[in-house]
């Protein structure tokens, strides 16, 4: 270890300072003195210790697929994008496997949540393009109207294609919540717009006509 343990102060001058316990050998660190009694005598690391250069004391064991290994765990910040760390540290691995391929160097990732995360997104994906096209149907056989199944399309790209200018101009990403959001919001959109078309319909069967007169 090497740093700064205080500072000394003279009248025009200032002296920092630094412990610095940077060994190069054994006997350094034996002859470390560690006491000074009022006698003056000195006492070392290696009168009250034994120093040998050996292995560390294990007290964890890093193991992939019954073979010993070197485990790193990558922390993201509280405010960072999980799906875009993971995205970097595997670039950055794979940098790394190709730099120091002739050691064969070689990364395995044990647990990665993004994965999670992408499949949760990919999974509110899909179900939001189903009840789309469950919508779309539904207003074609009940209304029978090709027309209507258009409009209810064309309400939901409209949301979905204006929130999603707002989320990139409001520099959010997107996200669990924020797409569970959006399929909320679509399906309150999809059902009010379902009642307003059968409204429609059910003026035009009584015999009122499309315009309103003057």
């Amino acid at each position: 270890m090497d740093f700064p343990t205080g500072k000394v102060e003279q009248t025009d001058k200032r002296y920092t300072v630094r412990l610095s316990a940077k060994y190069s050998s054994l006997e350094q660190l034996k002859n470390t003195t560690v006491f000074i009694n009022v006698s003056g005598s000195k006492i070392s690391v290696k009168d009250i210790a034994e120093v040998v250069d050996g292995i560390a004391e294990q007290t964890k064991i890093s193991r992939l697929n019954n073979k010993d290994a070197i485990g790193v765990q990558v922390q993201k910040q509280s405010d960072a994008n999980a799906v875009a760390v993971c995205k970097s540290i595997k670039e950055e691995l794979k940098s790394i496997e190709n730099e120091y391929a002739s050691s064969n160097v070689k990364f395995n990732i044990a647990s990665d949540n993004s994965v999670y995360t992408m499949e949760s997104v990919n999974s509110v994906v899909e179900d939001l393009v189903l009840a789309i096209f469950i919508v779309s149907f539904v207003c074609f056989i009940f209304l029978h109207s090709i027309r209507t199944s258009i409009n209810s399309n064309g309400c939901s790209s409209v949301i979905n294609v204006t929130v999603i200018y707002f989320l990139y101009a409001f520099g959010y990403s997107l996200n669990i919540m924020s797409l569970m959001a959006l399929s909320l919001a679509v399906g309150i959109l999809v059902d009010d717009s379902i009642v307003v078309v059968e409204n429609i319909f059910r003026h035009l069967e009584m015999g009122k006509t499309k315009c309103k007169r003057q």
